[in-house]
């Protein structure tokens, strides 16, 4: 899917310059996080009394976080152009656990503080993670493209067994990984239907966080096809963008849809005219293929939009409104916690207002929402950007702000691998803007971004 009409890769696309190789980086535990996130199942575990915060994501996300606070104390001047987004991040660390320690004030019972705890050192893992990444990026130690290829191999491994999901070639992913010293924590879901379609979930705990997270990539995964260095990134990008499309459907979900239209707007808005024409032709040809190529699914896709009126998902949803709007009359600035009230919301913004009131929420929603459109709208400002450096900003962006569109329909903070994939996109993000700040103090006289400087 070659946007703009051009032919091979942009002269002008922003790269970081000199940076480590990918062979010489691999032990770093923010690579390996990334490159396994979406390869193993979330519910894969060490055995032993950790559970599901001894998975390999989380053990990598706490090394990260050790790592970048030993890299602060020993150096508190260190990328200085990274201080606000590492501060960010820390505050929402530490309003996380002063939710948490205002929780047990309440006297939950042992399994609602277990509960409570495991959210707040999931948080502190993809806190690790992001702070690890954005110290990589404004360091140069790592380029926006090793960062991009990661991802998107990910959820090409992703979509690939969805295929063969939805081919009766394999069921559940996670039961495939019952190995020796390790355990899976919770057991693995197996797969439904809808409309009688058989609903794949790839690698994913569930359907949505399935299809948020193909949504959440698919940007960047045109991005790549488009301005990458190398021929083989190109080929990569336009394999894995092919992938994503066909196996989106799979999933059979409305959240799917929202989520491909949310971000494909979003990153439109960071595109040339002339690449938008030809992303709006691309999505049309792609889903007319796909109602040719799969017409059962797309029908069943259809049938849920139609039947969303009477569908008990949706109604449960709408349910939730009158009594969050109870409870933040009641407990507005804190909330009380959902397991004192009894209450599981598939919405992690209403749970987050429940749980812990506006403060919460409100953080949540800075780093989430506002920093990434805030960081937008300063490269949408600039015109000495090139569309290269542009797009992938756009492309972070958009990753970002569909995971939190996604996070309407489904309670995030419970599904690990779409967590921490909108916390590397924030990372990315943020250590992408910190490196361009700090070019941009160092330049001199005339030289602009986008052309070789960031």
């Amino acid at each position: 899917m070659a946007l703009g009409g051009a032919s091979g890769p942009p002269t002008q696309v922003h790269m970081l310059g000199r940076h480590r190789a990918p062979d010489r980086l691999w032990p770093d535990p923010a690579f390996l996080l990334l490159a396994t996130l979406l390869v193993l199942p979330s519910e894969l575990s060490l055995a032993g009394p950790l559970r599901s915060n001894g998975t390999p994501a989380r053990i990598a996300g706490y090394v990260c976080l050790l790592l970048a606070m030993a890299a602060y104390a020993h150096n508190p001047n260190r990328a200085p152009a990274g201080r606000p987004y590492r501060t960010l991040l820390l505050i929402l660390l530490g309003q996380s656990v002063v939710s948490y320690a205002m929780f047990l004030q309440n006297g939950p019972s042992p399994g609602q503080a277990a509960t409570s705890l495991r959210t707040v050192l999931l948080i502190a893992a993809c806190v690790g993670l992001a702070l690890r990444l954005t110290d990589l990026l404004a360091e140069r130690r790592l380029s926006d493209e090793v960062f991009a290829l990661l991802l998107i191999l990910g959820a090409g491994f992703v979509g690939l067994v969805a295929v063969l999901q939805a081919g009766g070639l394999v069921a559940s992913w996670g039961n495939l990984f019952r190995l020796p010293g390790t355990q899976l924590v919770p057991e693995p879901g197996g797969l439904t239907e809808r409309f009688g379609a058989v609903r794949v979930l790839g690698t994913t705990g569930h359907a949505i966080e399935y299809s948020v997270i193909l949504a959440a990539i698919l940007p960047l995964a045109v991005w790549m096809a488009r301005y990458s260095s190398t021929v083989w990134r190109r080929r990569i990008g336009h394999l894995t963008t092919a992938l994503i499309a066909c196996s989106l459907p799979l999933g059979i979900s409305r959240t799917a849809v929202i989520c491909i239209l949310v971000g494909l707007a979003v990153w439109s808005v960071f595109l040339p005219a002339s690449s938008r024409l030809s992303l709006a032709a691309a999505v049309l040809a792609a889903t007319a293929a796909a109602a040719m190529a799969l017409p059962s699914y797309v029908s069943s896709l259809a049938q849920s939009f139609q039947g969303a009126g009477t569908d008990n998902s949706v109604a449960g949803r709408l349910d939730d409104y009158p009594i969050v709007l109870d409870s933040v009359r009641e407990h507005p600035l804190f909330g009380q916690p959902l397991p004192l009230r009894g209450l599981i919301l598939d919405n992690q913004w209403l749970a987050t207002l429940v749980d812990g009131g506006l403060f919460a929420a409100g953080t949540f929603a800075i780093v989430a929402v506002v920093t990434p459109l805030y960081l937008g709208s300063r490269v949408l400002g600039r015109r000495d950007i090139a569309a290269g450096r542009r797009a992938y900003v756009g492309a972070l962006v958009a990753g970002s702000l569909t995971v939190a569109v996604g996070a309407l329909s489904f309670d995030l903070l419970s599904f690990p691998q779409s967590t921490f994939l909108l916390f590397a996109f924030l990372g990315a993000l943020f250590g992408s803007s910190a490196q361009a700040n700090s070019t941009a103090s160092r330049s001199v006289g005339g030289r602009q971004l986008g052309s070789g400087e960031t």
